[in-house]
Protein backbone atom coordinates (compact mmCIF):
# COMPACT_ATOMS: atom_id res chain seq x y z
CA UNK A 1 0.00 0.00 0.00
CA UNK A 2 1.19 3.49 -0.82
CA UNK A 3 0.02 6.79 0.63
CA UNK A 4 0.49 9.47 -2.00
CA UNK A 5 -1.14 12.52 -3.56
CA UNK A 6 -2.18 14.03 -0.22
CA UNK A 7 -3.27 17.63 -0.37
CA UNK A 8 -5.93 20.14 0.47
CA UNK A 9 -8.49 20.16 -2.35
CA UNK A 10 -9.33 23.46 -3.94
CA UNK A 11 -12.30 25.29 -2.45
CA UNK A 12 -15.55 23.50 -3.17
CA UNK A 13 -14.02 20.15 -4.18
CA UNK A 14 -14.65 16.87 -2.42
CA UNK A 15 -12.24 15.29 0.05
CA UNK A 16 -12.71 11.49 -0.07
CA UNK A 17 -10.66 8.56 1.18
CA UNK A 18 -9.76 6.59 -1.95
CA UNK A 19 -8.29 3.11 -2.34
CA UNK A 20 -7.21 2.34 -5.90
CA UNK A 21 -5.68 -0.52 -7.82
CA UNK A 22 -5.54 -2.26 -11.24
CA UNK A 23 -8.01 -5.15 -11.54
CA UNK A 24 -8.07 -8.22 -13.79
CA UNK A 25 -11.25 -6.94 -15.47
CA UNK A 26 -9.71 -7.31 -18.93
CA UNK A 27 -9.51 -11.01 -18.16
CA UNK A 28 -12.94 -11.35 -16.55
CA UNK A 29 -12.61 -10.32 -12.88
CA UNK A 30 -13.24 -6.70 -11.89
CA UNK A 31 -12.78 -7.15 -8.15
CA UNK A 32 -10.14 -5.19 -6.20
CA UNK A 33 -9.31 -7.57 -3.35
CA UNK A 34 -6.89 -5.41 -1.37
CA UNK A 35 -8.76 -2.08 -1.64
CA UNK A 36 -12.02 -3.91 -0.84
CA UNK A 37 -10.48 -5.66 2.18
CA UNK A 38 -9.15 -2.38 3.57
CA UNK A 39 -12.44 -0.64 2.85
CA UNK A 40 -14.23 -3.24 4.98
CA UNK A 41 -11.67 -3.06 7.79
CA UNK A 42 -11.78 0.73 8.16
CA UNK A 43 -15.56 0.88 7.83
CA UNK A 44 -15.69 -0.89 11.20
CA UNK A 45 -13.70 2.05 12.55
CA UNK A 46 -16.13 4.61 11.18
CA UNK A 47 -14.12 5.60 8.09
CA UNK A 48 -15.96 5.73 4.77
CA UNK A 49 -13.85 5.09 1.69
CA UNK A 50 -14.24 4.57 -2.04
CA UNK A 51 -12.52 2.00 -4.25
CA UNK A 52 -11.43 2.77 -7.80
CA UNK A 53 -10.19 0.58 -10.64
CA UNK A 54 -7.63 2.37 -12.81
CA UNK A 55 -5.84 0.81 -15.75
CA UNK A 56 -3.16 3.46 -15.95
CA UNK A 57 -0.04 4.54 -14.14
CA UNK A 58 -0.83 4.83 -10.42
CA UNK A 59 2.27 6.30 -8.87
CA UNK A 60 4.73 3.61 -7.72
CA UNK A 61 2.34 0.74 -7.05
CA UNK A 62 1.76 0.11 -10.77
CA UNK A 63 5.16 -1.57 -10.93
CA UNK A 64 3.83 -4.36 -8.67
CA UNK A 65 0.87 -5.20 -10.94
CA UNK A 66 2.81 -7.30 -13.51
CA UNK A 67 4.15 -9.45 -10.67
CA UNK A 68 0.66 -10.21 -9.28
CA UNK A 69 1.48 -8.47 -5.99
CA UNK A 70 -1.68 -7.23 -4.20
CA UNK A 71 -1.55 -3.46 -3.93
CA UNK A 72 -3.52 -0.31 -3.17
CA UNK A 73 -2.92 3.40 -3.58
CA UNK A 74 -4.41 5.62 -0.86
CA UNK A 75 -5.16 9.31 -1.41
CA UNK A 76 -7.80 12.03 -1.02
CA UNK A 77 -8.25 13.18 -4.62
CA UNK A 78 -11.57 14.31 -6.09
CA UNK A 79 -11.72 12.11 -9.19
CA UNK A 80 -14.99 13.56 -10.45
CA UNK A 81 -13.32 16.99 -10.47
CA UNK A 82 -10.29 15.52 -12.22
CA UNK A 83 -12.56 14.31 -15.02
CA UNK A 84 -13.70 17.90 -15.54
CA UNK A 85 -10.41 19.70 -14.92
CA UNK A 86 -8.18 17.26 -16.85
CA UNK A 87 -5.44 16.73 -14.28
CA UNK A 88 -5.05 15.75 -10.63
CA UNK A 89 -2.52 18.53 -10.26
CA UNK A 90 -5.24 21.15 -10.76
CA UNK A 91 -7.54 19.87 -8.00
CA UNK A 92 -5.33 20.47 -4.96
CA UNK A 93 -2.64 22.86 -3.74
CA UNK A 94 0.17 20.69 -5.11
CA UNK A 95 3.64 21.94 -5.98
CA UNK A 96 2.60 25.58 -5.91
CA UNK A 97 3.15 28.60 -3.64
CA UNK A 98 -0.12 27.56 -1.93
CA UNK A 99 1.32 24.17 -0.93
CA UNK A 100 1.83 25.38 2.65
CA UNK A 101 1.80 24.05 6.18
CA UNK A 102 -1.35 26.06 6.89
CA UNK A 103 -3.19 24.32 4.06
CA UNK A 104 -1.87 20.96 5.26
CA UNK A 105 -3.04 21.64 8.81
CA UNK A 106 -6.49 22.44 7.45
CA UNK A 107 -6.59 18.79 6.31
CA UNK A 108 -5.61 17.38 9.71
CA UNK A 109 -8.86 15.45 10.25
CA UNK A 110 -8.69 13.82 6.82
CA UNK A 111 -4.97 13.13 7.13
CA UNK A 112 -5.71 11.34 10.41
CA UNK A 113 -8.25 9.14 8.60
CA UNK A 114 -5.68 8.32 5.92
CA UNK A 115 -3.18 7.43 8.64
CA UNK A 116 -5.71 5.09 10.27
CA UNK A 117 -6.20 3.34 6.92
CA UNK A 118 -2.44 2.87 6.66
CA UNK A 119 -2.32 1.44 10.18
CA UNK A 120 -5.16 -0.95 9.30
CA UNK A 121 -3.16 -2.08 6.27
CA UNK A 122 -0.03 -2.58 8.36
CA UNK A 123 -1.76 -4.44 11.20
CA UNK A 124 -4.91 -6.10 9.88
CA UNK A 125 -3.43 -7.58 6.70
CA UNK A 126 -0.99 -9.70 8.66
CA UNK A 127 -3.49 -10.63 11.35
CA UNK A 128 -6.43 -11.54 9.12
CA UNK A 129 -4.35 -12.90 6.24
CA UNK A 130 -7.08 -12.43 3.61
CA UNK A 131 -6.92 -14.05 0.19
CA UNK A 132 -5.93 -11.09 -1.96
CA UNK A 133 -5.37 -12.81 -5.32
CA UNK A 134 -7.90 -13.76 -7.98
CA UNK A 135 -5.29 -15.66 -10.02
CA UNK A 136 -4.51 -19.38 -9.61
CA UNK A 137 -1.42 -20.53 -7.69
CA UNK A 138 1.40 -20.50 -10.27
CA UNK A 139 2.58 -23.84 -11.58
CA UNK A 140 5.05 -22.49 -14.15
CA UNK A 141 7.48 -19.63 -14.78
CA UNK A 142 8.20 -16.95 -17.34
CA UNK A 143 11.69 -15.50 -16.85
CA UNK A 144 12.54 -11.94 -17.92
CA UNK A 145 16.28 -11.40 -18.23
CA UNK A 146 17.43 -7.83 -17.45
CA UNK A 147 21.03 -8.72 -16.63
CA UNK A 148 22.40 -6.02 -18.93
CA UNK A 149 19.41 -3.64 -19.03
CA UNK A 150 20.27 -0.70 -16.81
CA UNK A 151 17.40 1.68 -17.68
CA UNK A 152 14.79 1.39 -14.95
CA UNK A 153 11.78 1.61 -17.24
CA UNK A 154 12.98 -0.98 -19.74
CA UNK A 155 11.62 -3.76 -17.57
CA UNK A 156 8.37 -5.68 -16.89
CA UNK A 157 7.01 -2.75 -14.86
CA UNK A 158 5.92 -1.33 -18.26
CA UNK A 159 4.45 -4.70 -19.33
CA UNK A 160 1.46 -4.47 -17.04
CA UNK A 161 -1.11 -6.35 -19.11
CA UNK A 162 1.37 -9.02 -20.17
CA UNK A 163 2.12 -9.63 -16.49
CA UNK A 164 -1.55 -9.96 -15.60
CA UNK A 165 -2.07 -12.43 -18.44
CA UNK A 166 0.87 -14.52 -17.23
CA UNK A 167 -0.54 -14.60 -13.69
CA UNK A 168 -4.04 -15.38 -14.98
CA UNK A 169 -2.63 -18.39 -16.82
CA UNK A 170 -0.64 -19.64 -13.83
CA UNK A 171 2.82 -18.46 -14.87
CA UNK A 172 4.93 -16.66 -12.29
CA UNK A 173 6.86 -13.69 -13.66
CA UNK A 174 10.47 -14.00 -12.48
CA UNK A 175 13.00 -11.22 -13.09
CA UNK A 176 16.76 -11.62 -13.39
CA UNK A 177 17.78 -8.08 -12.38
CA UNK A 178 20.38 -5.79 -13.85
CA UNK A 179 23.89 -6.75 -12.77
CA UNK A 180 23.14 -10.41 -12.03
CA UNK A 181 25.00 -12.85 -14.26
CA UNK A 182 22.68 -15.27 -16.03
CA UNK A 183 23.18 -18.95 -15.20
CA UNK A 184 21.49 -22.23 -16.15
CA UNK A 185 19.76 -22.43 -12.79
CA UNK A 186 17.91 -19.18 -13.51
CA UNK A 187 16.11 -20.79 -16.45
CA UNK A 188 15.18 -24.18 -15.00
CA UNK A 189 11.55 -25.12 -15.70
CA UNK A 190 10.93 -21.79 -17.53
CA UNK A 191 8.05 -22.03 -20.00
CA UNK A 192 9.33 -18.87 -21.68
CA UNK A 193 12.43 -16.70 -21.40
CA UNK A 194 12.24 -13.06 -22.49
CA UNK A 195 15.58 -11.30 -23.12
CA UNK A 196 15.33 -7.54 -22.67
CA UNK A 197 17.57 -5.08 -24.58
CA UNK A 198 21.11 -4.26 -23.57
CA UNK A 199 21.34 -0.69 -22.28
CA UNK A 200 23.83 1.24 -20.21
CA UNK A 201 23.86 4.92 -19.30
CA UNK A 202 27.21 6.15 -20.62
CA UNK A 203 26.42 8.21 -23.71
CA UNK A 204 26.88 11.70 -25.09
CA UNK A 205 24.04 12.79 -22.78
CA UNK A 206 25.22 11.16 -19.57
CA UNK A 207 28.16 12.45 -17.56
CA UNK A 208 29.19 9.12 -16.06
CA UNK A 209 32.37 7.11 -16.33
CA UNK A 210 32.61 4.96 -19.43
CA UNK A 211 31.66 1.29 -19.17
CA UNK A 212 29.97 -1.07 -21.58
CA UNK A 213 27.30 -3.63 -20.82
CA UNK A 214 27.36 -6.73 -22.99
CA UNK A 215 26.52 -10.43 -22.87
CA UNK A 216 29.33 -12.74 -21.86
CA UNK A 217 30.11 -15.90 -23.78
CA UNK A 218 28.93 -17.95 -20.82
CA UNK A 219 25.55 -16.19 -20.72
CA UNK A 220 25.08 -16.65 -24.46
CA UNK A 221 25.82 -20.36 -24.03
CA UNK A 222 23.19 -20.57 -21.27
CA UNK A 223 20.54 -19.14 -23.58
CA UNK A 224 21.56 -21.34 -26.53
CA UNK A 225 21.47 -24.42 -24.30
CA UNK A 226 18.01 -23.44 -23.03
CA UNK A 227 16.64 -23.35 -26.58
CA UNK A 228 18.48 -26.52 -27.62
CA UNK A 229 16.79 -28.24 -24.67
CA UNK A 230 13.39 -27.28 -26.11
CA UNK A 231 12.79 -23.84 -24.58
CA UNK A 232 10.96 -20.83 -25.98
CA UNK A 233 13.19 -17.76 -26.18
CA UNK A 234 11.83 -14.28 -26.93
CA UNK A 235 14.38 -11.66 -28.02
CA UNK A 236 13.47 -7.97 -27.73
CA UNK A 237 15.38 -4.87 -28.74
CA UNK A 238 15.17 -1.10 -28.35
CA UNK A 239 16.74 1.56 -30.57
CA UNK A 240 16.35 4.11 -27.75
CA UNK A 241 16.23 4.30 -24.00
CA UNK A 242 12.62 4.10 -22.91
CA UNK A 243 11.51 6.43 -20.14
CA UNK A 244 8.26 6.79 -18.16
CA UNK A 245 5.12 5.91 -20.12
CA UNK A 246 7.39 4.09 -22.63
CA UNK A 247 8.48 7.33 -24.24
CA UNK A 248 11.51 7.04 -26.52
CA UNK A 249 14.48 9.02 -25.26
CA UNK A 250 18.06 9.19 -26.52
CA UNK A 251 19.59 6.63 -28.88
CA UNK A 252 20.51 3.30 -27.34
CA UNK A 253 24.08 2.78 -28.49
CA UNK A 254 23.93 -0.80 -27.20
CA UNK A 255 21.11 -1.99 -29.46
CA UNK A 256 23.54 -3.94 -31.64
CA UNK A 257 24.77 -5.99 -28.67
CA UNK A 258 21.72 -8.23 -28.88
CA UNK A 259 23.31 -9.76 -31.96
CA UNK A 260 25.76 -11.59 -29.70
CA UNK A 261 22.77 -13.79 -28.87
CA UNK A 262 20.63 -13.43 -31.99
CA UNK A 263 23.29 -14.53 -34.48
CA UNK A 264 23.56 -17.86 -32.65
CA UNK A 265 20.10 -18.57 -34.07
CA UNK A 266 20.67 -17.07 -37.52
CA UNK A 267 18.92 -13.82 -36.59
CA UNK A 268 20.44 -10.37 -36.89
CA UNK A 269 19.18 -6.97 -35.78
CA UNK A 270 20.05 -4.21 -38.24
CA UNK A 271 18.48 -0.79 -38.84
CA UNK A 272 16.02 1.43 -36.99
CA UNK A 273 12.32 1.10 -37.81
CA UNK A 274 10.61 4.49 -37.74
CA UNK A 275 7.07 3.12 -38.11
CA UNK A 276 4.76 2.63 -35.12
CA UNK A 277 2.58 -0.05 -36.73
CA UNK A 278 3.48 -3.49 -38.03
CA UNK A 279 1.07 -5.56 -40.12
CA UNK A 280 0.81 -9.22 -39.23
CA UNK A 281 1.49 -11.83 -41.91
CA UNK A 282 1.03 -15.57 -42.13
CA UNK A 283 -1.27 -17.73 -40.07
CA UNK A 284 0.85 -18.69 -37.08
CA UNK A 285 -0.92 -19.11 -33.73
CA UNK A 286 1.09 -16.24 -32.28
CA UNK A 287 -0.72 -13.72 -34.49
CA UNK A 288 -4.09 -15.44 -34.71
CA UNK A 289 -6.84 -12.81 -34.57
CA UNK A 290 -4.31 -9.98 -34.76
CA UNK A 291 -4.23 -7.61 -37.75
CA UNK A 292 -1.72 -5.02 -36.55
CA UNK A 293 0.89 -4.67 -33.83
CA UNK A 294 1.56 -1.31 -32.20
CA UNK A 295 5.22 -0.34 -31.86
CA UNK A 296 6.98 2.71 -30.44
CA UNK A 297 7.90 5.02 -33.31
CA UNK A 298 11.64 4.97 -33.96
CA UNK A 299 12.29 2.28 -31.37
CA UNK A 300 12.25 -0.88 -33.46
CA UNK A 301 15.34 -2.54 -34.93
CA UNK A 302 14.67 -4.54 -38.10
CA UNK A 303 15.51 -8.24 -38.33
CA UNK A 304 16.98 -10.53 -40.94
CA UNK A 305 16.96 -14.32 -40.67
CA UNK A 306 19.08 -16.99 -42.28
CA UNK A 307 17.29 -20.22 -43.13
CA UNK A 308 13.67 -21.19 -42.59
CA UNK A 309 11.42 -19.03 -40.39
CA UNK A 310 7.89 -17.75 -39.96
CA UNK A 311 7.38 -14.05 -40.58
CA UNK A 312 4.87 -12.80 -38.02
CA UNK A 313 4.74 -9.05 -38.76
CA UNK A 314 6.26 -6.47 -41.09
CA UNK A 315 6.60 -2.71 -40.81
CA UNK A 316 6.71 -1.83 -44.49
CA UNK A 317 9.51 -3.95 -45.95
CA UNK A 318 11.14 -4.51 -42.55
CA UNK A 319 10.61 -7.66 -40.51
CA UNK A 320 9.23 -6.67 -37.10
CA UNK A 321 8.48 -10.12 -35.63
CA UNK A 322 9.66 -13.62 -36.56
CA UNK A 323 9.56 -17.17 -35.23
CA UNK A 324 11.95 -20.03 -35.99
CA UNK A 325 12.74 -23.54 -34.85
CA UNK A 326 16.11 -24.38 -33.35
CA UNK A 327 17.76 -27.63 -32.30
CA UNK A 328 16.39 -31.16 -32.23
CA UNK A 329 14.24 -30.90 -29.08
CA UNK A 330 11.52 -28.51 -30.20
CA UNK A 331 13.25 -25.28 -29.24
CA UNK A 332 11.89 -22.03 -30.66
CA UNK A 333 13.02 -18.42 -30.92
CA UNK A 334 10.73 -15.42 -31.34
CA UNK A 335 12.49 -12.25 -32.46
CA UNK A 336 10.76 -8.92 -31.82
CA UNK A 337 12.09 -5.71 -33.33
CA UNK A 338 10.79 -3.55 -30.48
CA UNK A 339 10.32 -4.30 -26.79
CA UNK A 340 7.47 -1.81 -27.13
CA UNK A 341 5.47 -4.64 -28.66
CA UNK A 342 5.12 -6.00 -25.09
CA UNK A 343 4.41 -2.70 -23.32
CA UNK A 344 1.11 -1.30 -22.02
CA UNK A 345 1.43 2.28 -23.20
CA UNK A 346 -0.35 4.75 -20.92
CA UNK A 347 -2.38 1.87 -19.56
CA UNK A 348 -3.78 1.02 -22.99
CA UNK A 349 -3.75 -2.69 -24.00
CA UNK A 350 -2.29 -1.99 -27.42
CA UNK A 351 -1.39 -5.59 -28.32
CA UNK A 352 -3.58 -7.49 -25.87
CA UNK A 353 -4.55 -10.36 -28.16
CA UNK A 354 -0.93 -10.85 -29.20
CA UNK A 355 0.09 -11.02 -25.53
CA UNK A 356 -2.63 -13.58 -24.86
CA UNK A 357 -1.45 -15.61 -27.84
CA UNK A 358 2.17 -15.48 -26.65
CA UNK A 359 1.31 -16.62 -23.12
CA UNK A 360 -1.05 -19.33 -24.37
CA UNK A 361 1.63 -20.54 -26.78
CA UNK A 362 4.26 -20.67 -24.01
CA UNK A 363 1.80 -22.36 -21.61
CA UNK A 364 0.73 -25.11 -23.95
CA UNK A 365 3.99 -26.10 -25.62
CA UNK A 366 5.28 -29.58 -24.72
CA UNK A 367 6.74 -29.61 -21.18
CA UNK A 368 10.49 -29.30 -20.98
Amino acid sequence: IELDAMGRPLNGLADPVNLESWSYSRLGDNSLPYPEFLQSEVAERGIDSETWDFHLLLSYISGFVPYDVPNALLDNLDFDAIDQLCSAHYTAHWHSPNDTLDHARAESVQFERLTRVMLAAALDTGEVRPDLRVTPPPDGRAVFVCSHTEAVHMAPLLMTDLGTILAWEGLDLDLIPYGETLTRSHLETAAMVVVLPVHDYPSVLADVGAYDERWSEGEVSVLVDYVEDGGLLVLTNSATRLGPFARARETNEDAGDLNLIATEFGVQYQSVIEAETAVTVGGHALVEGVDNLTMIAGNGVSLTVEGSFDALARAGIDLAAVRLDFGDSGGEVVGLADMGLLVSRGGQPTNFRFWQNLVDYARNRPAR
